[in-house]
């Protein structure tokens, strides 16, 4: 099995005025007060380019560029925010995190894991962890910061999607 995520995470309250700005998007909310905002291509594609990219791609990423960093550098403002995605099936890939904070990055572009074919960052945690540290998440018994606010609980930005459009 897989697990392919690619989505914001933050508090709630500042994902949902991302998604008054950006109707495209929905909040799934997580434990600790937390939400999480799934980088779809209906979303992303709806995107407008920045004015002035002057942010690199990360081409490790998925959708890590310059119209995602334009959403971090602004919004984070207010709050921090992680972009994250992972890339893993049969037990072997990679997850990567950057992290904005009153808007400049603070960790990352960041990316750990046993994905031969790319740049592994030498990291004492795995990436996600690092970033959610940063957010103030607390792993309190669970095994991780990653398991505490359970982003483990479905394995795609589909899964989480469905379950959100449940009646």
């Amino acid at each position: 099995m897989g697990h392919h995520i690619q989505a914001f995470i933050g508090r709630e309250e500042l994902l949902r005025e991302i998604v008054r700005h950006y109707p495209n998007a929905i909040v799934i909310p997580l434990p600790q007060q937390l939400g999480m905002l799934p980088i779809t291509e209906r979303f992303y594609d709806g995107l407008p380019n920045p004015q002035h990219p002057d942010d690199k791609v990360d081409d490790r990423f998925l959708y890590l560029g310059p119209k995602l960093h334009q959403i971090g550098k602004a919004f984070s403002v207010k709050a921090p925010l992680a972009y994250v995605e992972t890339e893993y099936f049969g037990g072997t890939g990679f997850q990567g995190a950057v992290v904005w904070a009153n808007g400049q990055i603070i960790f990352g572009p960041a990316l750990t894991g046993d994905k031969e074919d790319f740049q592994i960052d030498d990291l004492p945690d795995n990436a996600i962890n690092i970033a959610l540290r940063k957010l103030g998440v607390l792993k309190g018994g669970s095994h991780d910061e990653f398991d505490a606010i359970e982003l483990g609980k479905h394995r795609g930005n589909e899964r989480w999607i469905e379950e959100m459009e449940k009646p």
